[in-house]
């Protein structure tokens, strides 16, 4: 029916587009197919207050929709053994396979219409190189928004196999975490122009030490990376603070990337990144490192700051305490640290601090009398100490 070519776009963009669904609830609706009932039902339970009866009530009613009409919605899927389909409003919106990729079975759900909305692979176990290289040159990936491959034995040759997919470019998320895509195939991933719709990319725990991207001329898309858990080099930290590939990015992840201070300096000082969310847990940055960290202009927009696990005493503590640009903090974790009393209180006499939503201070060297201090003075703040 031509109301899937007109709608499908914004539907597998975004499950909250409600204009969108609605008025393909409406088209549904001309075509009497029922699942008109399943998408409206969903958008008044995400904007309308209901009863607790009335919820149940009509949960049992869609539940009776779906037992009659799967079967109908799913005929002539013959879903192989080990994979599962992730379901919404009688579509299927996603495949997971375990083990192995059916690439028949993927021409099969693109032709049916009950994949026309379909827009997600995740697949699972020991797949390789080999797999990667298979789904970068799969016609029928050519809608697929989000693919995950953790854990999936990808090395720097799958990796670049993704990045220069032509199938592919409607990508907005990539998940490969747990991987050894190493420094080579994270900088093809990083640097392609193929993937020019990419918003997320996750590579933590990836052997990525060297990392090359200040020649890169890549369009500026990515709003999240996830580079955690990788024995990242200087120079390779260096080289992400200014790429300029990675200017609007949103939110970095670097817990247990080995930064150390001389890393923390490295970010702080780059003319680049203004993200909103920094993840710098378990770094051994130390005091010193979290003091070049306040006196930039990386911090600027940055609402939730993770140092947990970072060698920080009370000169961190303090330094946070006075700094201006900690006015935009909303989320603060400053767990498994060395603060004491001292620190804890000059967090709680900042003027810059009172506006958090949530203080982490727990495993710290704190005494009760300054951490019950501490929850008074942040009244309105969720303290975890």
């Amino acid at each position: 029916m031509d109301v899937f070519e007109a709608f499908v776009p914004r539907l597998r963009a975004s499950a909250q587009d409600w204009e969108a669904w609605l008025v393909f609830a409406d088209a549904l609706a001309d075509d009497g197919d029922v699942r008109q009932e399943l998408i409206r039902w969903r958008h008044r339970r995400a904007t309308t207050e209901l009863a607790p009866e009335e919820i149940r009530a009509e949960e049992r009613r869609i539940a009776e929709i779906r037992a009659t009409h799967e079967g109908q919605w799913s005929a002539g899927l013959d879903l192989p053994v080990g994979a599962s389909l992730v379901w919404r409003d009688g579509f299927v919106l996603g495949v997971l396979f375990r083990e192995s990729v059916h690439s028949s079975f993927l021409e099969q759900l693109a032709a049916h219409p009950t994949g026309a909305l379909w827009c997600s692979v995740r697949c699972t176990g020991s797949l390789g190189d080999e797999a990667a290289e298979i789904l970068a040159e799969a016609q029928e990936l050519v809608g697929v928004t989000s693919l995950s491959l953790e854990h999936a034995d990808i090395g720097p040759r799958g990796a670049e196999a993704l990045a220069s997919s032509e199938t592919l470019a409607g990508l907005r998320r990539l998940a490969l975490g747990g991987n050894h895509v190493g420094g080579e195939g994270a900088r093809a991933l990083l640097a392609t122009s193929r993937l020019g719709q990419l918003t997320e990319l996750s590579l933590w725990s990836n052997d990525i030490d060297a990392l090359d991207l200040e020649a890169s001329a890549t369009e500026a898309t990515l709003r999240r990376l996830d580079l955690s858990q990788n024995p990242l080099e200087l120079d390779a930290v260096k080289s992400l603070a200014e790429a300029p590939s990675l200017a609007r990015l949103g939110d970095l992840q670097l817990w247990g990337a080995s930064l150390g201070s001389l890393g923390a300096e490295a970010l702080a000082a780059s003319t680049v990144l203004r993200p909103q969310v920094l993840e710098l847990g378990d770094n051994g940055l130390g005091d010193q490192g979290v003091e070049r960290l306040v006196a930039s202009d990386l911090l600027s927009g940055v609402h939730t700051l993770s140092l947990w696990a970072d060698d920080l005493g009370n000169d961190s503590a303090r330094a946070l305490a006075a700094a201006p640009s900690s006015a935009s903090l909303r989320v603060l974790d400053l767990a498994n640290n060395r603060i004491t009393d001292e620190g804890a209180q000059a967090l709680a006499s900042s003027p810059w601090l009172q506006q958090l939503d949530v203080l982490t201070l727990r495993l710290n060297d704190l005494t009760k009398r300054t951490a019950r201090a501490v929850r008074e003075t942040f009244a309105d703040t969720k303290v975890r100490i």
